[in-house]
């Protein structure tokens, strides 16, 4: 009995250790992270050693996450409590894949990246570079990402497909795009799915683009699905103004299909 009872005592305190390490694990990447934010205000564009700073904050941070977010997969489950007011996520129900964003300090840029489950690790795949922060000549080609939702959605063949809906914005110009793309996790990689049919393509992303200044009629003239997930609306564009008028998909089971008779 009493060699019982230590056997009791030793997986006890076996699982607090546990507890308390995955814990501390969370803390310290929390604060670790929270001071590379620190290194990263606002830039002053009339002192160079600013921008230098700025910059390498961000690619110390880039450089830390891909270390950190690659080797601990348990981060793509942490809700980074104390990172709220700088780190923006957003995650699908199943927790298999996240998107994240922040702000670079320069130009108006933002840092983003994707993070997905594959097998016993996680993955990184970023939308933009440190080096285009302080290029003039690649602000026209460089969109910041502001992501919405990930929703997963479960085919007849049982395939789990994610869609991800999110707005793209130049930096300095008033166009935005909204988009919603198509993935599944596939060996160990985030593959486009093929998933909206209209009446002469199979697409694997579908977006339109407006004034980003210009009214929006109301809350729901985005890009959205149903509550139950059969139907897809996305928003006319009229005289680069968003209406309130819809592009309407049903989903058969195993892909979206453009609804022409839809209202």
């Amino acid at each position: 009995m009493k060699r019982f009872t230590g056997i009791l005592y030793f997986c006890a305190t076996t699982f607090y250790c546990c507890s308390s390490f995955a814990q501390t694990s969370e803390q310290v990447i929390s604060r670790h992270l929270l001071k590379l934010f620190e290194s990263i205000d606002e830039v002053s564009y009339d002192d160079s050693a600013s921008i230098v700073a700025v910059l390498t904050g961000n690619r110390n941070l880039k450089n830390y996450i891909d270390k950190t977010f690659t080797s601990d997969p348990a981060t793509l489950q942490m809700k980074f409590p104390e990172l709220k007011e700088v780190l923006k996520y957003t995650s699908s129900r199943d927790r298999k894949i996240r998107a994240y964003s922040w702000e670079s300090g320069i130009n108006g840029n933002e840092m983003s990246f994707l993070q997905f489950q594959a097998g016993d690790k996680t993955k990184i795949i970023w939308n933009t570079k440190v080096s285009d922060l302080t290029d003039a000549g690649s602000l026209a080609f460089v969109y910041n990402y502001s992501y919405s939702s990930i929703t997963s959605v479960k085919t007849k063949l049982g395939k789990t497909v994610y869609l991800l809906i999110y707005e793209m914005q130049f930096p300095r110009v008033h166009e935005r795009q909204e988009i919603i793309d198509a993935y599944a996790i596939d060996h160990g990689k985030l593959e486009p799915v093929y998933f909206f049919r209209t009446t002469k393509h199979q697409l694997s992303s579908i977006s339109y683009s407006h004034d980003g200044q210009g009214s929006i009629p109301d809350a729901d003239s985005e890009i959205h699905l149903s509550d139950d997930k059969k139907t897809l609306y996305i928003p006319i564009v009229k005289d680069y103004y968003v209406t309130d008028k819809f592009l309407v998909y049903k989903f058969d089971g195993n892909n979206y299909v453009f609804d022409k008779n839809a209202k």
